[in-house]
């Protein structure tokens, strides 16, 4: 089928500032393009767009208008994620998922309580499952004032004609909607505490997919692999990757096996990472072997990076290697280029801040900023930010103030301008009066030419003392012993920071997006059971 020559007003959808119609508008160019490969259903652009509006549809016919509120429950990274929150936005809902914030396993989904509270917390209309979940759907709002559909998605024919979109579009309705109306509700991982609704406006995420558009826009359309919740963090991303006229690979989890064949067979250009899966990738003899040039950006956050794992890495993936820092309240924070990774000094840092967002470092209280080299809490001001927390006005008191937002990250620019943390405000460790930062130590550990990763946390013991525990994970085949990590570290730090407990883990815990699941951690480590867990490595 020939690209399509699209008519106004579909014409001007490019340059509206509401991402769905960016996206809307690249489908319908070249409808027989494919643009979503899954598992569980691969996609053209014609029949994508012809998904979303059918869903669209289903939401109004279930009385869903401006200001209603949408829940999903789907399989991990199943497309109708996207389809349903896309069709939401078309008729100006606010979107959340209720799986997807489980701080170890989508597999392992949040009890059911646990996800009615979310509903009623949301005050949803309607639950939309895939046929997998509509069980689980209809039990979740037996007692609530919300339905659960079962949504039939896959479109019967497809959208051939810029005209026939048209008309489809408007016969839907325009939303209305306004720029700092609500547009999605993303729970956190609960990783530091009960998970949190964290509130984004239409304006913050247009603004957060208009930027990653122009990161992952090339000279030909991007392909962009996912391998972490699209809930979260890549959501975005890949909403960013659609409106420039590419296409999405979404997987249900990672694996050093499906994203090298993803990455040579499917033309993949552009990626996010957690750091465990940048290690595993670049650990992998096979992947460094073969050649990755087709990568143009390969997007790396989550947790602190080790020097010489990412020094190994930018040997890997080039020119195409980039961290990112931030968070689900702040969005995008702060860069380090491919040509900063270079650098080693550098390589301590997480970059220097993305433009238009505004970073300071402060006291605390009364938020007063500290001059370069102190270590201060990190506030962030930028388009990005969420509007609040959900049903949370004391909190959102506390973290929003004029227009910034304390981000709980403790850290501090040098000289440069460039930004080096430190840990987070909850998990400094005060021990004999001093105060020690884990992420600090965990730096240093990552020093070590044999340390793969690295995990401080504070454990108390029956003394109610609270001590310092490193979790240390070796490189494959790498016999650094604790004495010689303890000897490392005290070249590195003052006495006062070396660990009370230095152990070798085989793994440690994480999150579906790569984050170490300290909560997981500490209970394991305090109930003593690694070893019965397999986490343990053996001496």
């Amino acid at each position: 089928m020939p690209a399509l020559t699209v008519p106004e007003p579909i014409g001007t959808w490019q340059n509206h500032d509401h991402y769905i119609y960016k996206v809307l508008s690249a489908l319908v160019r070249e409808p027989s393009r494919m643009v979503i490969r899954s598992a569980s259903l691969s996609l053209t652009g014609g029949a994508f767009a012809k998904s979303i509006l059918t869903a669209a549809s289903l939401l109004r016919q279930n009385g869903i208008t401006n200001g209603s509120t949408v829940a999903i429950l789907t399989k991990p990274n199943h497309p109708h994620m996207l389809t349903i929150r896309y069709a939401a936005h078309l008729v100006g809902a606010t979107a959340v998922f209720i799986r997807s914030n489980n701080p170890r396993s989508d597999d392992e989904m949040l009890p059911a309580a646990d996800q009615a509270n979310m509903l009623s917390e949301v005050d949803a209309r309607l639950l939309i499952t895939d046929a997998a979940n509509i069980a689980r759907g209809r039990v979740l709002c037996r007692n609530l004032s919300c339905d659960a559909v079962a949504a039939n998605l896959d479109p019967a024919g497809t959208i051939e004609s810029a005209i026939e979109l048209d008309r489809a579009t408007h016969a839907i309705s325009s939303p209305g909607y306004g720029p700092g109306d609500r547009l999605v509700i993303v729970y956190t991982s609960g990783s530091t505490g009960r998970p949190k609704g964290v509130c984004h406006s239409y304006r913050a995420w247009n603004n957060m997919a208009a930027g990653f558009e122009a990161v992952v826009r090339g000279t030909s359309p991007p392909v962009f692999l996912a391998v972490t919740p699209i809930a979260q963090t890549v959501g975005v991303m890949l909403d960013g990757a659609l409106a420039a006229g590419g296409s999405v690979v979404l997987l249900e989890r990672f694996s050093v096996d499906a994203v090298r064949q993803a990455f040579t067979e499917l033309g993949v250009t552009d990626c996010y990472l957690a750091v465990p899966h940048l290690y595993a990738l670049t650990d992998d003899a096979w992947l460094a072997d073969h050649d990755v040039s087709s990568l143009r950006n390969v997007i790396y956050s989550g947790s602190p990076a080790a020097p010489h794992r990412i020094g190994r890495a930018a040997q890997v993936f080039g020119r195409a290697l980039l961290q990112s820092y931030g968070s689900t309240e702040a969005g995008p924070i702060t860069y380090l280029g491919s040509w900063e990774h270079l650098d080693a000094d550098l390589l301590q840092t997480v970059g220097r801040p993305y433009p238009g967002v505004r970073v300071r470092v402060c006291q605390r209280d009364p938020g007063r900023e500290l001059a370069a080299g102190r270590v201060g809490e990190v506030w962030v001001k930028s388009g990005n930010l969420m509007e609040g927390y959900l049903n949370d006005p004391p909190l959102n008191a506390k973290v929003l103030r004029n227009g910034w937002l304390r981000t709980g990250d403790l850290g501090f620019l040098d000289h440069r301008g460039y930004l080096k943390l430190v840990g987070r405000i909850g998990d400094v460790i005060k021990h004999g009066g001093l105060k020690i930062y884990p992420a600090t130590i965990e730096r240093a550990l990552m020093m070590h030419p044999d340390v793969s990763d690295a995990a401080v946390i504070g454990v108390r013991h029956r003394s109610d003392v609270e001590e310092a525990y490193a979790a240390v994970t070796l490189c494959p085949g790498a016999t650094a012993t604790l004495s010689e990590l303890r000897r490392h570290l005290g070249a590195e730090l003052a006495p006062s920071q070396i660990p009370a407990v230095i152990a070798h883990w085989a793994v440690l815990p994480a999150d579906d997006s790569g984050k170490t699941d300290r909560r997981r951690l500490r209970a394991v480590i305090e109930q003593g059971d690694g070893a019965r867990h397999g986490l343990l490595a053996e001496e």
